[in-house]
């Protein structure tokens, strides 16, 4: 998990780990959100989208595990 300024707001980007696979998980605005922490179990939903040599998740629908 990391804070990065995008435009001069706060952009939280969070890593997703499967097993298979990495993606980012990038939440506008936001510093932090209730509940994820590092190592904590989620379900992500959203469309993924290629930047640079990652994929990622803009603003998607998360669910604690």
């Amino acid at each position: 998990m990391r804070i990065v300024p995008r435009s001069g707001a706060p952009t939280l980007e969070v890593i997703i780990d499967d097993g298979h696979g990495k993606a980012t998980a990038v939440f506008f605005g936001r510093r932090h959100l209730a509940g994820i922490t590092p190592g904590r179990h989620v379900v992500v939903e959203g469309m993924t989208l290629p930047d640079r040599h990652r994929i990622v998740l803009y603003n998607p629908a998360y669910t604690l595990l």
